[in-house]
């Protein structure tokens, strides 16, 4: 399956991908901006990615604006030969990240 790579986007947005691996199907991202996840609840973001692009199956918002000190709460689900396998995270959005 892979573990989600983020991505923050300049000047606005962000991406969270996983590698494509044999048998995925699906690949589900529900995410929330400085705000903790309580269970596998939708989130601020929530969409369900039914095909991979060069190699990779990515969620991508060129939207919403992240800070350093920003946190990404999110959950994945994978869909991998008709099983689901889910995984929660946080990621801290560092100053290097957007001002390089």
């Amino acid at each position: 399956m892979g573990t989600p790579l983020v991505e923050v986007l300049k000047p606005y947005g962000f991406r969270v991908s996983i590698p494509n691996a044999p048998g995925v199907e699906l690949f589900a991202f529900h995410g929330n901006i400085n705000k903790k996840m309580t269970g596998k609840e939708a989130g601020e973001f929530s969409v369900d990615v039914v095909s991979k692009e060069n190699g990779r199956w990515s969620y991508t918002n060129s939207t919403t604006l992240l800070n350093p000190g920003d946190t990404l709460y999110f959950w994945t689900h994978v869909r991998v030969n008709g099983v689901g396998h889910e995984r929660f995270q946080e990621f801290h959005v560092p100053e290097w990240m957007l001002t390089s």
